[in-house]
């Protein structure tokens, strides 16, 4: 998928031939327009310079499609999603679910559900409680 490829370029000139101008983002911590989707990519390369995106399944019906990813990347610079959290040199990996709306061959609409959690337990941002070991008895 060129987004896809966009995104694991680090090119957000690419995205003029895959996202309207207009687009309605539903994403947290993006506006919508196209100058925010590439300013979302330009922080995310800040924050993971080598950040990777693989996707690992496309579902399309109508004017929707579904593709499900798992990123990777090393946290070096400051993330949007995580104010205050110094970088942290760490390896994260987050798998997301994407909904876009197509038309005229254009992402005019991009939703998405992310592996929040997991990634801010791997920068260090939360941490989980061990529940103690059955007692034997």
């Amino acid at each position: 998928m060129a987004f896809t490829k966009a995104f694991n370029d680090h090119n957000p000139k690419a995205l003029d031939s895959v996202v309207a101008k207009n687009i309605v983002e539903h994403r947290k911590g993006v506006q919508s327009g196209i100058n925010s989707t590439k300013e979302f990519l330009n922080s995310l390369t800040t924050a993971f310079p080598d950040f990777r995106t693989k996707i690992e399944h496309i579902l399309a019906e109508g004017d929707k499609v579904v593709v499900f990813t798992n990123t990777t990347g090393t946290h070096k610079g400051p993330f949007a999603l995580a104010p205050g959290i110094p970088p942290t040199g760490k390896q994260v990996s987050f798998r997301s679910a994407d909904l876009y709306r197509i038309a005229n061959n254009k992402i005019v609409e991009p939703w998405d559900v992310v592996e929040d959690l997991n990634m801010m337990q791997d920068l260090g941002a939360i941490k989980f409680n061990t529940p103690p070991p059955p007692a034997r008895g």
